[in-house]
């Protein structure tokens, strides 16, 4: 379970089947829906269901080629209602999926923030002036490559896969 969907009124649920119930519900009964097609046949998919206002659970995935949703994540969501301040923040993607989160360092108080970016090309669409956006991860969407200032490509020159080694725990898994 995500440990957060506490946060938004999900603590009595106890088990795998009470999860997956609460998940069914996204799945059958959302309130909203956003799909945006990156790569050649394949379509990123958000829905969301609101549960309070402005509150709720947003499930990500990919349609396959029959339009059928198939899930990935999901994460409570709280949906604020205007920008209160500007700061500057790190957006990253994540490897194994289609989901980008922001690190905020606030040095007042001594924390770091992080948190899934709902929507990461609408950030950087409408993100103030002065600040530059770096991604890290692998195979971003052209849109965001065009609107990102910093892209940078690491590639592979040797490594011990080459000799037939597996991956090891703590290393590369």
């Amino acid at each position: 379970m995500h440990q957060y969907l506490k946060a938004i009124g999900f603590g009595d649920i106890r088990t795998k089947n009470e999860l997956k119930a609460v998940l069914r519900d996204v799945r059958e009964n959302f309130n909203h829906q956003t799909i945006v097609s990156y790569r050649q046949g394949e379509d990123f998919c958000e829905i969301r269901k609101e549960y309070g206002q402005c509150i709720g659970i947003s499930m990500c995935g990919e349609l396959d080629e029959n339009d059928v949703f198939e899930p990935a994540y999901y994460f409570p969501y709280f949906q604020g209602s205007g920008i209160s301040t500007y700061s500057e923040i790190a957006v990253e993607r994540k490897i194994e999926k289609e989901q980008y989160v922001g690190v905020y360092d606030d040095s007042r108080i001594g924390i770091s923030l992080i948190f899934t970016v709902q929507n990461g090309i609408a950030y950087m669409r409408e993100r103030h002036a002065g600040l530059e956006v770096v991604l890290t991860g692998r195979n971003p969407p052209p849109e965001l490559i065009e609107l990102a200032d910093y892209v940078s490509e690491i590639k592979k020159v040797k490594h011990p896969f080459d000799k037939g080694i597996a991956a090891r725990d703590g290393i590369e898994r």
